[in-house]
């Protein structure tokens, strides 16, 4: 049952057509859950969910924002809590993070992975 989950939520996530962060998108926002979360549980509920800003409601300076793309950040941001909270409504924002550590260089993915472990901006290894 749980294989049916993870690949139902693959599924909808992939039709979203949301944007893979980069490495200061995925500290900024474990930072932000790291705030919220003083017991060290890496978990919240909806509360705290709404409280941050994720990597694709980041509006760059250069980039205007029309209606259209503050509905779907709202309507993707519902989606996403729902899909990886469980039942008592908590979220675990480690787990989430580390899902959207991916590259389309699996390199890359391992590093943005452990940048989200260890909470720190790594290194690209190809610039060493």
């Amino acid at each position: 049952m749980f294989n049916i989950v993870k690949r139902i939520r693959f599924l909808c996530l992939a039709c979203m057509d949301l944007p893979y962060p980069d490495q200061p998108g995925l500290i900024a926002a474990l930072q932000q859950f790291q705030e919220l979360d003083p017991a060290g549980l890496f978990c919240t509920d909806k509360n705290g969910f709404d409280q941050v800003i994720l990597w694709f409601e980041m509006k760059k300076e250069d980039e205007p924002q029309s209606l259209l793309d503050i509905f779907k950040a709202l309507h993707f941001r519902e989606c996403l809590f729902y899909m990886f909270a469980d039942v008592q409504g908590h979220f675990y924002y480690v787990d989430f993070l580390l899902y959207f550590a991916k590259d389309e260089d699996p390199i890359l993915g391992i590093v943005k992975a452990l940048a989200v472990l260890t909470g720190k901006l790594l290194t690209n290894p190809y610039n060493m």
